[in-house]
């Protein structure tokens, strides 16, 4: 990745951080907030290689091909907030960054489920832990209603 390129991601991870705590995520922790801006990523970009091609129905002004163009190769950090941060307006975003957050909600009531401690899980439980919870999501409200907070 280019300089440039990796300086516009690095922007693009550090606005996701700043959104998540404007919507009260750990808003008094910024090293927690800047990991866990990291996990909902990766959660993100999985999601968009699952279900890539019916991305306007979860994330509002991106394509379904430009979406599973942008995830087609290997988890870059930043690259999937700048995906959504180069494509859509300030609505449009905090909602992308919902949708992420959501998805780390799914995957810790999955894991708890499980009978083991979601602060614990590594990336790649979470990653699998996710994909089980949104096996039947078709729409924008299942997903939101799997993935509401504890």
């Amino acid at each position: 990745m280019s300089p440039p390129c990796l300086k516009r991601c690095e922007e693009a991870t550090a606005r996701a951080a700043e959104t998540l705590a404007e919507l009260g995520v750990l808003e008094d922790d910024p090293a927690r907030l800047r990991s866990l801006a990291g996990r909902i990523e990766l959660l993100l970009w999985k999601f968009l290689q699952m279900r890539g091609h019916r991305a306007p129905r979860f994330f509002d002004q991106v394509t379904a091909e430009a979406t599973m163009e942008a995830c087609c190769g290997e988890f870059q950090p930043g690259a999937v907030y700048l995906f959504f941060s180069e494509r859509q307006d300030a609505r449009a975003w905090v909602n992308s960054v919902t949708v992420g957050l959501s998805l780390m909600c799914a995957a810790m009531r999955r894991i708890a489920e499980h009978g083991e401690d979601p602060r614990r899980a590594g990336s790649f439980t979470l990653e699998r832990m996710m994909e089980q919870a949104v096996e039947s999501v078709e729409t924008l409200e299942d997903l939101l209603r799997i993935g509401a907070p504890p």
